[in-house]
């Protein structure tokens, strides 16, 4: 039994690594984000604890079309309200940009104002078979359906980090990464998506 405690906080300990660790922070204050928005893609993470990437390991916390408004923006962590209930975000690889630019790159890459736009990418569930508010992917589907369904990848191309690249930029590219893991594993495993033209194409599990 207490082999089995070791190796979870060895597990633990490890994925902390990976995300930034709560500290206190000054928050960004700005009027913008007081505003009732919804949310762009499925957000996944441990309970109410949210990662900055569509970590595919872990569960969808927090559904695409979801009412949610932000509570508090920091370099170290963003907390987000959503349903009335209160989650937390926390930055993979470095911290959040708490500039101006920062700030509006965030709300665009998982807030968006109009939930028809939400509602839109949700129509490949009705049509295709392909339940996107479950996570589900499907070879054909669009970037923008992809990013909807499994969230922003944790690096594009050759191994850039989206922590501080706009939607627009990872809409862009040709290769998201995403994280993965198989349960018991400490290593990091990655998933690989490819498009071309603007749909997936290929999907390749990393190593």
């Amino acid at each position: 039994m207490r082999s089995l405690a070791l190796l979870w906080a060895g597990i633990a300990a490890l994925c902390s690594s990976c995300y930034t660790v709560p500290g206190t922070q000054v928050p960004v204050q700005a009027a913008t984000m007081a505003a009732t928005r919804y949310v762009r893609a499925n957000l996944r993470g441990d309970n109410v604890f949210l990662r900055s990437a569509g970590d595919l390991h872990l569960p969808i916390a927090v559904k695409a079309g979801s009412p949610a408004v932000i509570e508090h923006y920091a370099s170290g962590r963003v907390d987000l309200r959503v349903h009335h209930l209160r989650y937390t975000m926390y930055p993979a690889d470095g911290s959040f940009d708490v500039s101006p630019t920062g700030v509006e790159q965030f709300i665009a890459k998982y807030l968006v104002d109009d939930r028809h736009e939400i509602d839109r990418m949700l129509d490949l569930s009705r049509t295709g078979g392909v339940r996107i508010v479950g996570g589900d992917v499907a070879i054909g589907m669009t970037r923008e359906q992809v990013y909807t369904s499994l969230g922003p990848p944790r690096w594009i191309e050759s191994g850039i980090s989206t922590l501080h690249l706009s939607r627009t930029r990872i809409l862009e590219s040709d290769r998201w990464i995403y994280s993965r893991k198989v349960f018991a594993e400490l290593i990091p495993q990655q998933q690989v998506y490819v498009f071309n033209n603007g749909v997936l194409v290929q999907a390749i599990p990393g190593t």
